[in-house]
């Protein structure tokens, strides 16, 4: 498909926040790119909601196939790929966005072809990679993340799980039931910090009960790999693996933008944005997990459908993005009103 140089929006990002708005903009008649540098449909599609609990079926029924989780995920996929946007009039680019200056975009293709966009409006919504956290001898190894787990051949005998979080402790006990011999490791004395104690307890005990080894309060002093084996090195004591998954959290993924020729305000929290989504440039806007936690597919999509009224609608009426409220430690969601 050939590549025009003006579009009245250009949405750098096909995740769950970023197909919302080009294929809301489209349905509207109007002119919309969005460009993708890797697979479309996001962290949810690819590396999250759809094969996690993929994968929690397939130990549920006792199935040790993690090819069947690639199939799921691909036949989702399929759906948000280009020869379907196409059909909606949404025009794509497979390539790696970054600003030139606030209104033109520099698309670099695999192939190394570049092509200049210039943009009336632009939406990013660039989405999280993992969190690597800065261990002594770890990115010496060939550890894994959720965008990597999936890709198994077989599932591991053994496996220790870096975080306790929402994605460390899903998939911890997702792989516990399938055979595998799971080791959790957490800095913490609970599990899931932004939910309620009474629920860490629960999950703690639950945890043991199907034989899962949990290390709490553990400081990870350094990791090895020798002989096809994980050894992660604990205070007094060592821990070893077949397999090392890290799960210590996300961080926006926004380093290759270069936001500054764009003129937009950012910090290594993510992008910086308004009561409307609205970035330090006003024609430009950021939403879902490229403005920083929490990192939500549903907040994500929801900030996309008010971001997409606004761009529709605006200079006559420009909507508030829904935004979380803090109770004590946690993040409690609110979500929008159905009209």
């Amino acid at each position: 498909m050939s590549i025009s140089n003006f579009y009245s929006l250009v949405v750098i990002g096909a995740g769950a926040g970023g197909l919302v708005v080009a294929i809301g903009f489209a349905k509207a008649g109007k002119k919309v790119l969005l460009i993708e540098n890797g697979n479309y449909g996001g962290d949810c599609t690819n590396f999250g909601c759809i094969p996690s609990k993929t994968l929690i079926g397939l130990a549920k029924h006792q199935k040790k196939d993690l090819s069947f989780v690639r199939q799921i995920v691909h036949e989702v996929r399929a759906h948000e790929e280009p020869v379907s946007l196409n059909k909606l009039g949404v025009e794509t680019l497979t390539a790696q966005a970054s600003f030139l200056e606030p209104h033109v975009i520099l698309a670099k293709e695999k192939s190394g072809k570049t092509v200049q966009v210039q943009a009336k409006k632009i939406v990013i919504a660039t989405g999280s990679s993992p969190q690597i956290p800065p261990i002594p001898g770890l990115n010496d190894t060939p550890f894994l993340t959720n965008e990597s787990i999936f890709n198994l051949e077989q599932i591991p005998k053994s496996l220790i799980v870096l975080g306790g979080g929402p994605i460390g402790s899903e998939l911890a006990q997702a792989f516990q039931r399938l055979g595998t011999s799971v080791h959790l490791i957490h800095s913490h004395s609970g599990i899931l910090a932004r939910e309620s104690k009474e629920a860490s307890d629960i999950l703690i005990e639950r945890f043991r009960k199907e034989g899962m080894v949990l290390h709490l309060n553990s400081k990870v002093e350094r990791v090895e790999y020798k002989s096809a084996s994980f050894k992660v090195v604990l205070s007094g004591k060592t821990v070893e693996a077949e397999r090392l998954l890290v799960a210590t959290g996300r961080k926006p993924h926004i380093n290759e933008l270069q936001l500054e020729k764009a003129g937009v305000a950012f910090t290594d929290k993510g992008v910086i944005v308004d009561a409307f989504g609205r970035t330090s440039q006003k024609h430009i806007f950021a939403i879902g997990d490229a403005t920083g936690p929490p990192f939500f597919t549903h907040l994500a999509e929801s900030r996309g459908r008010t971001v997409l009224t606004t761009l529709l609608l605006s200079p006559f009426f420009k909507k508030k993005i829904d935004r979380p409220q803090k109770k004590g430690r946690r993040l409690v969601h609110i979500p929008c009103k159905r009209r």
